[in-house]
């Protein structure tokens, strides 16, 4: 039941825009309300995100998928607890992303284009990396990873320019200080 509640809560705060002059997106206006949390799951299926609402953090799980690109944007970032894009035609930025728990890149590339994606210092980013499973990082948008304990941490980096090209980076970090 507690399942069912999270739904309820989202299906109310969210409107859903659909126009022929316009792709169909799912919109948070300036004066909703969201709560989505614990173990909540929505799945967005061919539908672009606009949050345009002062609560940005959404929990649980966000899952776009489909076959047409995806976009997420509006006027405030959205932070997500965990990230999923399993979309062969990809997912793109129009905003900053923050992903606080997880980035699971299924079988997408996720376009950043001139806006950050944020990790939080938790998240990792899984999934089985190549030029047609990573981040295209080839406009003037950073990822930005924070960092709090020593380790090897792996950007799937890569561009689209002149073809798919999958150019992974890897950082080892043997010390971390505080910055003064």
């Amino acid at each position: 039941m507690k399942k069912l509640k999270v739904i309820m809560t989202m299906m109310l705060s969210i409107i859903v825009s659909i126009s022929f002059s316009q792709t169909a997106c799912i919109t948070i206006n300036t004066n909703a309300k969201t709560l989505v949390s614990g173990e909540a799951f929505i799945k967005i299926n061919d539908l672009d995100f606009v949050n345009n609402s002062s609560e940005n953090k959404f929990g649980g799980t966000f899952l776009f998928s489909g076959t047409s690109n995806q976009k997420i944007s509006g006027t405030v970032e959205s932070e997500f607890s965990i990230l999923e894009i399993n979309n062969i035609n990809g997912l793109t930025l129009e905003n900053n992303v923050i992903i606080t728990n997880e980035l699971i890149l299924s079988q997408s590339v996720i376009d950043i284009q001139d806006y950050d994606l944020i990790l939080s210092a938790n998240a990792v980013i899984s999934g089985t990396f190549s030029s047609g499973n990573m981040i295209n990082a080839a406009g003037t948008g950073s990822v930005i990873r924070n960092i709090n304990t020593i380790g090897t941490y792996l950007f799937p980096v890569g561009d689209l320019t002149s073809g798919a090209d999958y150019t992974p980076v890897e950082l080892d970090f043997l010390q971390v200080q505080p910055i003064k």
